[in-house]
């Protein structure tokens, strides 16, 4: 779908150059790159490096031709036809995406898993049973919060979007991995870890706090399903039939 923007685009960019329109028609090119090519560029990379730079440098020279009113045409062509071959040669198959799909929900859900259950065993162990109804709400509205990501996740990684996105993302990044070392180091042991866990449900409880039960139980497990929405809506690019059916098996083992 990636590959076909990109043509799309450079079409018309294409019409826009025979009517004299080189302004437009460089805009267009551009766009063409960061919505068509950009968001599938990791994946190219991974498969074929000079592919990517010879994708690369066929759309810099076509910016460059529309930008100085010159050789545009035969360019546009070049890259068009290097798209095509693009499109047939690094495409995925189906079990490829079938087996990372379900391999990605059960690292993931697995991890989940552990987490409510955790959650679970807390609330069990102080003997607050007419709470466990607001921990099991608050990581079913994180599966569906990860429902929504995944849905909106191909308009949020396109274009400028893509940018912003990027780099909210490693700055928020940095600040977690700073957190999560100090963190970390302070809980050497699983024991310990479980003791702050048992403090923070004791203070939400004692509290009668519904809220605070809520986001614990929400944000332990919505970084999970942000994960896999984000690791299938890659993999979508390849195989949309793959990410839904090896998500359906990854499901049905979980369950």
């Amino acid at each position: 779908n990636s590959l076909s923007v990109a043509r799309a685009g450079l079409e018309t960019a294409r019409g826009l150059s025979k009517k004299g329109e080189w302004d437009a028609a460089r805009k267009a090119v551009v766009d063409a790159y960061l919505l068509g090519l950009e968001p599938i560029e990791p994946m190219l990379r991974a498969r074929d490096p000079q592919l990517v730079e010879r994708l690369e440098q066929g759309f810099t020279q076509t910016r460059l031709a529309a930008q100085n009113h010159e050789g545009f045409e035969p360019e546009v062509s070049k890259l068009l036809a290097l798209l095509a071959d693009t499109n047939a040669s690094t495409r995925g198959d189906f079990w490829s995406v079938f087996l990372a799909a379900l391999f990605i929900l059960l690292r993931e859900g697995f991890e989940a898993t552990i987490v409510v259950g955790a959650l679970l065993a807390v609330m069990k162990k102080m003997g607050a049973h007419a709470q466990v109804r607001i921990v099991h709400a608050g990581w079913i509205s994180a599966l569906v919060f990860g429902v929504v990501a995944f849905v909106f996740g191909r308009s949020l990684l396109a274009g400028a979007n893509r940018e912003w996105l990027e780099t909210i993302v490693a700055l928020f990044a940095v600040g977690l991995l700073l957190y999560a070392a100090l963190w970390l180091n302070a809980r050497a042991n699983v024991s310990a870890m479980m003791g702050d866990l048992r403090a923070k449900m004791k203070d939400a409880l004692g509290s009668g706090s519904a809220l605070g039960l809520f986001t614990i139980s929400f944000t332990s497990v919505g970084r999970e399903t942000v994960e896999t929405a984000l690791f299938l809506q890659g993999l979508a690019a390849d195989s949309r039939d793959g990410v839904v059916w090896g998500s359906l098996a990854g499901f049905v083992a979980l369950l």
